[in-house]
């Protein structure tokens, strides 16, 4: 799948196959990517702000310069403190506590990691008041899409 810089914010993507899609700079902020395969997947500069990659596939998934920041990646299978390193934000989100150990983090790194993504997200709504009723907001909405496997006969 060709998804270059697509606006997925909050998409539910779960069980999605993802494998090999080019994502780079793709919009997944607040995704659900539950168990969805993006082995391979090439994720470079994509937004995964607060994404939920539990049980996600990503193995050999090109995360360069992706932002992590607060995403769940608790249960994320395949992933490589590599990975992590090459990554945005990589130090403020949420990982299990085995892959805690690999990356020589403490075990309190999560009750961190909440405190700080509540901190961050205080900062932003201070910093972008809330426009008076009737305004049209200017936040970019998910429109729904559907992605599918066309089968031959």
């Amino acid at each position: 799948a060709y998804l270059r810089g697509a606006n997925l914010e909050g998409a539910n993507l779960n069980l999605t196959n993802l494998q090999s899609a080019e994502l780079t700079s793709a919009q997944l902020e607040d995704a659900i990517l539950i168990r969805a395969n993006l082995r391979n997947a090439y994720l470079r500069g994509a937004q995964l702000q607060k994404a939920n990659l539990d049980k996600a596939l990503l193995q050999r998934a090109n995360l360069i310069r992706a932002n992590l920041l607060g995403a769940d990646l608790r249960g994320a299978i395949g992933l490589t403190p590599c990975q992590v390193e090459s990554a945005e934000n990589g130090e403020i989100a949420f990982y299990s506590y085995d892959f805690l150990k690999k990356l020589g983090l403490p075990l309190d790194h999560n009750k961190t990691v909440a405190e700080k993504v509540a901190e961050f997200e205080k900062e932003n709504r201070a910093a972008d008041p809330k426009p008076p009723p009737g305004t049209p907001s200017r936040k970019r909405r998910f429109r729904p899409i559907f992605l599918f496997r066309v089968v031959g006969k």
